[in-house]
């Protein structure tokens, strides 16, 4: 038979048996976290606030954002992108021209041709004449401002892509579309009469008098392929601009970023300094933050605690029970058993005695138990019998009540210490022995010397009668 301590039948109930016995202690640390904790998060909150409340009488401060050369580069160039999308998307959204349904477009068309004979140019300079001059941006914005009397939102640059003026041959054409159909013959009118009235008379003042005839004017709807292409081009743009802008965003870091958030409501150049007063935070004096701050710490000096106790358990490496012998050596378990049963026993002990009660792993022998567990090895009780234990010596009150107690089963009890049996010669003792018992207090003999015990023994483990856990 082989006698090796196996640490890995220590149950886990066990510890946390052991971390519950000591819950006064635990629950004591968490209080003292908890306590301490509230009270400086309460005391450090208080004077915090009011450092700030001197430190800035009118709660406001003044801070200043600063940038490197090379932020400022970057920022440079998000800012050039971000301009060009946003102006692209605006277009996008307000232009008549990308309102337009490229399906169904309402054109007017007019054709005009020159009459009177010409002496200073031709008739092909004239029509070229009046088309540019009509292009010109204070036409436009002629031709807008008519619109707008007219109920139209139509700036100079929608009117520039809504109408167009080509020649063919000695005639003037002039085309117009918008969204709507009467929006387009208001449009076509308006065009109409700033040539007639405004732009005919300034080129016959500055080359000649001549007349302009309309020949036509008639309406259609149209599907228009370029139209559609145009638009698209501007939603692609935006969508270029766009892919830049967040590709650019991703490379500026958090600095930078603050900065731009300020510069763009200040009056400085991109790049210089920018100062600016922001409202200080003063922290909140609340006794309810406190509370929670001590039952986060609390909660954390709790489970140091029990981490700290069950660490506590698996280095005692003491005996509490009787199956902390059988499930680790191969020795049969008589029980546990106290001699004095009106003193109260060792509180670990009975605390973890009681829960293996409740598991229905444990019992404490009675006296009669544990005579009769004895007598087995003794029938004709007249053989010695050798109590290994620390937990008497031969003069102490606990041996004197033992051999009285249990005096009837044999010739003779002797006692013989771990320290006398691991120093000392004990081969004689051990051979006289009719019955050897191992009887371990609780809570004091640990693993390592009861194992070396039993190694001494080695040779005479048939007369081991088992052990029992002394409380």
């Amino acid at each position: 038979m082989i006698y090796k301590f196996d640490r890995k039948y220590i149950h886990h109930r066990r510890i946390l048996l052991f971390i519950a016995l000591h819950w006064i202690v635990i629950f004591l640390i968490a209080g003292a976290c908890f306590f301490f904790a509230a009270a400086k998060n309460y005391r450090d909150t208080k004077i915090k606030r009011a450092v700030m409340q001197e430190k800035y009488p009118d709660g406001y401060k003044t801070v200043t954002y600063k940038v490197d050369a090379l932020e400022k580069s970057t920022l440079q160039n998000y800012v050039t992108q971000k301009t060009r999308l946003d102006k692209q998307e605006e277009y996008n959204k307000k232009a008549v021209f990308m309102n337009i349904d490229y399906r169904n477009i309402p054109y007017v068309t007019g054709r005009f041709s020159i009459k009177t004979p010409l002496q200073n140019f031709t008739y092909d300079e004239a029509v070229t004449e009046l088309i540019g001059y009509m292009k010109s941006n204070d036409v436009m914005q002629a031709i807008s401002k008519m619109m707008n009397n007219k109920g139209y939102d139509y700036g100079a640059s929608n009117i520039r892509e809504l109408v167009t003026f080509a020649k063919d041959g000695q005639n003037l054409v002039v085309t117009v579309m918008t969204p709507d159909a009467e929006a387009s013959e208001e449009l076509f009118s308006s065009t109409l009469l700033y040539l007639s009235s405004t732009v005919v008379t300034k080129v016959s003042e500055a080359r000649g008098k001549f007349v302009l005839k309309k020949l036509q004017s008639y309406s259609y709807t149209a599907s228009t392929l370029s139209v559609r292409d145009t638009q698209e081009a501007y939603v692609n743009r935006a969508n270029s601009f766009s892919t830049q802008v967040a590709n650019i965003l991703d490379q500026i870091e958090s600095n930078p970023k603050q900065y731009y958030k300020k510069w763009v409501d200040s009056d400085v150049a991109l790049g210089e300094p920018v100062s600016v007063k922001e409202k200080i935070d003063l922290p909140v004096v609340s006794k309810r933050k406190a509370v929670k701050k001590g039952i986060r710490v609390g909660a954390a000096g709790l489970a140091a605690a029990m981490i700290l106790f069950a660490i506590m358990f698996w280095c005692s490496n003491k005996i509490w029970s009787i199956y902390d012998i059988t499930d680790s050596f191969s020795i049969p378990g008589l029980g546990e058993w106290s001699a004095d049963r009106k003193k109260k026993v060792h509180k670990h002990g009975r605390f973890l005695w009681k829960a293996d009660s409740t598991l229905k792993r444990n019992s404490i022998l009675s006296d009669e138990e544990l005579k009769f567990q004895l007598e087995s090895f003794l029938p004709d009780k007249t053989g010695e019998l050798l109590v290994i234990s620390d937990a008497f010596s031969r003069d102490s009150a606990f041996a004197v009540s033992f051999s009285e107690q249990f005096s009837d089963i044999a010739s003779a009890i002797k006692v013989l210490s771990y320290d006398d049996l691991l120093k000392g010669d004990c081969r004689d003792i051990l051979e006289k022995a009719e019955a050897i018992v191992l009887m371990e207090p609780a809570g004091k003999t640990s693993f390592s010397r009861l194992e070396k015990g039993l190694l001494r023994i080695f040779h005479f483990h048939e007369k081991i009668a088992g052990a029992v856990v002394v409380c």
